[in-house]
């Protein structure tokens, strides 16, 4: 879902159940407030069908308010079949995977960095600590 910022420039993008939950019930409750003889049926009906067709249906909610359905009577439905869900399983372990090798090769580049830099001053200073100035 792409909402407006938290400080008002750019895009918040959003997702999972928690934003889908709050996103659903606001437009559950236009609808309810443009329609308010809609029965509780209707109101998921008018949900169901203007949402916008994909492999999981995402809500439209200005289909949902602006949308003329026809006039037949609305039905309870009988569940076509079991929603399938991704497994993500796999995608979340090459992320850790990418996420662990970003953190070793920045952690290589910096012990590369010391060495280049650090070494060869305590070499030219016969391996003693840096004089501080202070007495």
């Amino acid at each position: 879902m792409v909402s407006g910022g938290p400080r008002g420039d750019g895009h918040y993008l959003g997702a999972g159940a928690s934003v889908a939950a709050a996103y659903t019930a606001g437009t559950a409750a236009l609808v309810r407030a443009a329609r308010p003889d809609d029965t509780p049926e209707e109101i998921v009906h008018r949900l169901t069908s203007t949402a916008y067709p994909a492999d999981i249906p995402q809500l439209d909610a200005y289909a949902a308010l602006t949308t003329v359905l026809g006039d037949a009577p609305v039905r309870a439905r009988a569940a076509e079949g079991p929603v399938t869900v991704r497994d993500t399983a796999s995608a979340d372990r090459a992320a850790n995977r990418a996420t662990a090798f970003v953190l070793l090769g920045t952690a290589g580049v910096l012990a590369v960095l010391w060495a280049v830099i650090a070494v060869p001053r305590a070499r030219a200073r016969g391996w003693r600590p840096a004089d501080t100035g202070r007495d």
